[in-house]
């Protein structure tokens, strides 16, 4: 709740403060963590992001496990680590929620690794 309060103030470092704390509280909350991950990508930090979807999807007792790895994919896409980005649209794709967006990713990144390869075989 006050991680919520904050972000309506507009006080995305408050938030993501209020979030770290909950989870040292509820340590087994994949949920705080996708939270957490979603204040950095609203920030546009990354690397931070990245880091936090990571722990989401590790620790589990996720409300839509599809969704955190939609958003690992999409981060990790972002800072061109495709191969981790690839193996998250799969995942996503074992849930019917997120069989459309994980199937788009999933061939996007297929054609980006595919592309990638050919140039290292010119080379």
């Amino acid at each position: 709740m006050l991680a919520l309060a904050y972000q309506q103030l507009q006080r995305p470092m408050k938030a993501i403060e209020a979030l770290k704390e909950g989870t040292k509280m509820f340590p087994k909350s994949g949920q705080l963590e996708l939270q957490i991950a979603n204040a950095y990508t609203s920030l546009e930090k990354p690397e931070e992001s990245l880091q936090h979807v990571q722990a989401a999807i590790a620790k589990g007792n996720l409300n839509k496990p599809f969704q955190a790895y939609l958003s690992l994919s999409y981060t990790a896409y972002q800072l061109k680590k495709f191969d981790i980005a690839l193996e998250a649209a799969k995942k996503a794709t074992e849930y019917p929620e997120g069989v459309k967006d994980g199937t788009a990713m999933v061939n996007a990144l297929e054609g980006i690794i595919k592309d990638r390869e050919a140039k290292k075989n010119k080379s």
